[in-house]
């Protein structure tokens, strides 16, 4: 388990190890380090991390050991229940499943539950049916007596939206010739030089009148 206080980005353990590794390896021959007034050469410099980190390193070892030992307690775990269960009732057989007996090898009879009277039967029930009117508790059964009555109306909107013809409208024709809808279509306009009456309807056989023909009269 390495110490949370980190240093460069590394728990202390973890940095220690590493400078110690490097000076066993890489240390300058005939160099020393002073620290705190203290000077070290290899050897001594070696000694004084191994010094330092010893706790870590204690309490890595035993958090091994505890995590081993943990799981070693839970594989021995059925096997030793099973062993003290028979081991008490041997004893309780031993001495006659006396209290007093047992009490001296820290074991006690079970509690055995004390039934209940009719008067206190019926005071939990009663008691029991009040907490439940308190509480506006019910059950499925009485939830299906819970149902809307009455007529229900219902009325729907309908809302056009922009650039669509409300129901029952009808669009104008784009163009000549477009139908309105009707079975009436609109006459289309005279095309240049075509006679068009403009004055009394022109007289039978034959009879002149006045008439305009592109534009002038004759």
């Amino acid at each position: 388990m390495s110490s949370n206080n980190k240093a460069r980005g590394v728990t202390i353990d973890q940095l220690l190890a590493a400078i110690l590794n490097g000076v066993n390896t890489s240390f300058p021959s005939g160099s020393s380090l002073a620290i705190d007034g203290v000077t070290y050469d290899k050897a001594g410099l070696g000694q004084k991390i191994q010094e330092v980190i010893s706790p870590y390193i204690t309490v890595e070892e035993l958090a091994t050991q505890h995590t081993n030992a943990v799981k070693a307690r839970a594989a021995a775990e059925a096997g030793a229940k099973d062993f003290t269960d028979k081991l008490v009732k041997g004893i309780e057989y031993l001495v006659n499943s006396d209290p007093n007996s047992l009490s001296k090898f820290g074991i006690s009879l079970p509690k055995t539950k004390r039934k209940l009277t009719a008067q206190e039967k019926f005071e939990r029930a009663a008691k029991a049916k009040a907490t439940r009117a308190m509480r506006g508790t019910r059950g499925p059964r009485q939830l299906e007596d819970v149902k809307a009555k009455g007529d229900v109306s219902v009325s729907v909107t309908l809302t056009p939206q922009p650039g669509t013809p409300a129901p029952g409208s009808s669009v104008a024709p784009s163009g000549p010739g477009s139908s309105t809808g009707s079975n009436s279509s609109t006459p289309a306009a005279p095309s240049l030089g075509q006679a068009t009456p403009t004055g009394p309807a022109a007289a039978p056989n034959g009879a002149t009148g006045p008439q305009e023909v592109n534009g002038a009269a004759h």
